[in-house]
C-alpha cells in the first residue's frame, strides 16, 4: 500500500467528516506519462528533494477533455508473475474464472483499445475467504501506475451478521459478529480519497496495452475484467396518473435499517438510538439495536444492501427515515441502487441535510416531486452507497491548497 503524506491524511479525514449519515428504515411506499512532481526545500546547510506522485485530481484535470468511448472492451488474461498463485478453473459455481489464491504478485491482462480516450475499469469477482479484512490492488498501465489513487484501489469484501440480533440475560440486544459472506459481485475501480463520485479514469491510446493488477493484500477469483465508461444515468420519466392509481392500494413495504442483508465494509453494523421513542424497536430501559451506520458510515464507497419482496407490481416511491446530526449546515450524500443499478437521475445523488430529529428523505425529480421507480413482483434489492456528492469538488480544491501550504511550511523549516 502506498504511503500517504500528512496532507493526504488531513484531506481524507476531512472527507470522512463530510460524509456521515445514519439510516433507520427504508420504505418503498405506494403511489401516495510523468507521474511525479518535485519540490525543493532548503535549510541553512543543504537542499532536500521531496518527490510527490501525481494525484488523481491532477491527472483528471489533464484528461478531462478526452473522449469517453461508450464501447466496452473485455480484457484477456495473459499470465501471472512475482509469485502470484493464479489458475483458471471452477470456483463457487462458475467455470473458466481466474482464481488468485494468495496475496502476492501481479496478474497481467491484455486489451486492444478501439479508440483513444479515457476509460474506467469494471471487474466481476468473488473474494476468497481467509485474507485480510481490507483487499487492495495497484493498477498498472503498461507497467506504470499513472497516479496515486491507482496504486491503492479497494476491492471490497462482503460482510453480514453471523446471526440475527440476539438478547442477553438482562434483556438487552446483543449485536452479532460480522463475518465474511463471499458472493459474486461487480465493482468499478474508485477513488479511495472520496473526491470523485464516478469511477477512476485511465487515459489509453488506440491499440494493444497491458493492464496489470498488483496485489496489495488481494485474494479473489475474477470472472471478467473490462474497460467501460459510466455514461449518463437514465433520465427520469414521471409515470402517468393512471399508472400511479393502479398501485394506489399497494401495501407499504417497510424494511428496518438494522435488518440489512450485507455490506461491503466490516465497520458497518447495527447501531442503536436511545434518545427517541420513535425509533423501532425501542424500550425505555433496555438496549435495542434499531439503526445502522451511526458513526461508521462515513467513507466514500461504503454501501449497505437490503433484500425485500414486492407482491404487487407497479410504481413505488422510497421514503428513507434517517438522521444526519453530524454536519451542522451541511449535507451528506447517498447513491441509491435498485437491483444493482441506479434507476434514474434523482437516485444518483440524494442529499441528507442536518437535523437533530429523525426525518423522511424522499428522492425527488427536478420539480421537487417524489421520484418513482417501477418494481415488478418478486424479490429485489436496494443499496445505499456513500458518495462525496457536490462536496467532492470543494475537497479537490482544499487538497491542492493543503499541499501548497505544506510546501511553504517545508521551505520555512
Amino acid at each position: 500500500m502506498s504511503k500517504k503524506t500528512n496532507f493526504r491524511r488531513v484531506v481524507s479525514a476531512a472527507i470522512a467528516a463530510l460524509l456521515c449519515v445514519s439510516l433507520f428504515s427504508v420504505m418503498p411506499a405506494s403511489a401516495e506519462n510523468s507521474n511525479t512532481d518535485t519540490a525543493v526545500a532548503a535549510d541553512s546547510n543543504e537542499s532536500k528533494l521531496f518527490v510527490k506522485q501525481k494525484t488523481y485530481s491532477e491527472y483528471y484535470d489533464e484528461i478531462a477533455d478526452m473522449a469517453r468511448p461508450a464501447k466496452e472492451v473485455e480484457m484477456k488474461y495473459v499470465g501471472a508473475e512475482n509469485g502470484a498463485q493464479a489458475d483458471i478453473g471452477h470456483y463457487s459455481g462458475k467455470d473458466n474464472v481466474i482464481v488468485w489464491s494468495n496475496e502476492e504478485g501481479i496478474l497481467n491482462f491484455e486489451v486492444d483499445v478501439p479508440e483513444d480516450g479515457a476509460y474506467s475499469i469494471e471487474m466481476g469477482y468473488i473474494q476468497i475467504e481467509g485474507g485480510t479484512s481490507v483487499s487492495e490492488v495497484s493498477v498498472l498501465i503498461d507497467g506504470i501506475s499513472p497516479y496515486d489513487s491507482a496504486a491503492r484501489v479497494n476491492v471490497p469484501r462482503i460482510w453480514k451478521g453471523k446471526t440475527e440480533i440476539g438478547t442477553d440475560s438482562k434483556g438487552n440486544d446483543v449485536r452479532p459478529v460480522q463475518v465474511e459472506d463471499p458472493m459474486w459481485t461487480v465493482t468499478s475501480f474508485k477513488d479511495e480519497d472520496g473526491l470523485f463520485n464516478e469511477p477512476l479514469l485511465f487515459a489509453l491510446t488506440a491499440g494493444k496495452h497491458t493492464i496489470s493488477l498488483e496485489s496489495e493484500r488481494a485474494m479473489f477469483a475474477i470472472e471478467y475484467i473490462k474497460l467501460f465508461n459510466q455514461g449518463e444515468y437514465p433520465k427520469y420519466e414521471k409515470p402517468s396518473s393512471g399508472d400511479l392509481s393502479e398501485n394506489a392500494g399497494a401495501e407499504t413495504i417497510k424494511i428496518q435499517g438494522e435488518k440489512y442483508s450485507y455490506t461491503n465494509s466490516q465497520t458497518l453494523f447495527p447501531t442503536y438510538d436511545r434518545g427517541n421513542y420513535l425509533t423501532e424497536p425501542s424500550h425505555p430501559t433496555k438496549q435495542r439495536y434499531n439503526t445502522v451506520g451511526d458513526g461508521t458510515w462515513d467513507n466514500s464507497g461504503q454501501a449497505i444492501t437490503w433484500d425485500f419482496k414486492v407482491d404487487k407490481p407497479g410504481y413505488y416511491k422510497l421514503n428513507l427515515k434517517s438522521r444526519q446530526n453530524e454536519l451542522r449546515g451541511l449535507f451528506s450524500n447517498r447513491r441509491i441502487y435498485i437491483d444493482g443499478s441506479v434507476p434514474s437521475e434523482p437516485f444518483a445523488e440524494v442529499k441528507f441535510y442536518y437535523d437533530d430529529d429523525w426525518c423522511s428523505v424522499v428522492p425527488e425529480d427536478e420539480n421537487g416531486d417524489p421520484a418513482y421507480v417501477y418494481l415488478g413482483a418478486g424479490d429485489h434489492t436496494i443499496t445505499l452507497e456513500c458518495i462525496p456528492g457536490d462536496i467532492g469538488e470543494s475537497m479537490r480544491k482544499l487538497d491542492a491548497i493543503v499541499y501548497e501550504a505544506n510546501q511553504y511550511y517545508m521551505e520555512i523549516l
